[in-house]
């Protein structure tokens, strides 16, 4: 049954998502917020996505912001990919790009795109991609950079999507999350990191938190807080994150608290 929900970053109090989801995942309408920033009002921090969603995927009509706020599209969506008439913006707000998508890349480009390894560049010349490519998509493995050239991602590809190991970054250059990825989400083992370096998280995490934004679903593993002690060890009930199943919390001030 659809609901009405707002997650949050444990610790923080920061958003992560707010909209409409089913069975712990987003779905219908909704925000994805960037809990990995310093925000001065954690009930506002910088939204990501606002649009449609459809079983955790962007689906329907979209827009996606960058770390500084601007549209980067706005458009149509399917299966978390660009799909249908859409627009591309620059960080001004110009826009560098109207019209048609396939599978996510303009569709003049898919049809031209040939298997090897190839470049993708941003409007104003920036590498935004150098990888492999086959039948028209990223295929393989391949780097993905922000818009000011630092590398966000390096690992597998599979149709444009991020799926198989790779490393994500912050843009401070420090490493993000390392691990096993499913159509652009967390899925399989993995380790998660805070800004400031230290690990987050190590274990095996159920599919979530699309584009690495939003809301995690750990199974089971050692999740720790931000000094890098340790926080809880055991299952997760996975419907929302940090909801704590069969293990050991180690709660500050009280000590080892068990879940049975």
């Amino acid at each position: 049954m659809k609901e009405n929900v707002v997650w949050y970053e444990p610790l923080t109090d920061i958003k992560l998502y707010e909209g409409e989801a089913i069975d712990g995942q987003e779905h219908g309408y909704g925000k994805l917020y960037d809990a990995n920033v310093n925000v001065d009002d954690p009930e506002d921090p910088p939204v990501r996505y606002e649009g449609e969603f459809y079983k955790g995927a962007f689906h329907g009509h979209g827009i996606v912001y960058g770390r500084f706020g601007h549209k980067i599209y706005e458009g149509k969506w399917k299966n978390g990919k660009y799909n249908g008439y859409g627009k591309l913006y620059a960080e001004d707000g110009a826009v560098v790009y109207e019209g048609k998508f396939l599978n996510g890349v303009k569709k003049e480009e898919y049809e031209a795109r040939k298997e090897g390894i190839h470049q993708e560049y941003y409007e104003n010349g920036i590498l935004k991609y150098d990888g492999a490519w086959k039948d028209g998509y990223k295929n393989g493995f391949g780097r993905g950079y922000w818009q000011d050239g630092t590398l966000w991602y390096e690992g597998w590809f599979k149709d444009n999507k991020l799926h198989g190991y790779g490393k994500i970054y912050y843009p401070s250059g420090r490493l993000r999350y390392e691990g096993q990825l499913e159509d652009m989400q967390y899925a399989g083992w993995g380790k998660e990191y805070y800004k400031n370096g230290n690990l987050k998280f190590q274990g095996m995490i159920r599919k979530s938190a699309y584009f690495f934004y939003g809301a995690r679903r750990y199974a089971a593993g050692k999740l720790y807080y931000g000094d890098g002690s340790l926080w809880y060890e055991g299952t997760f009930k996975g419907l929302k994150s940090y909801e704590f199943d069969q293990g050991v919390e180690y709660k500050r001030g009280v000590g080892a608290v068990y879940h049975k």
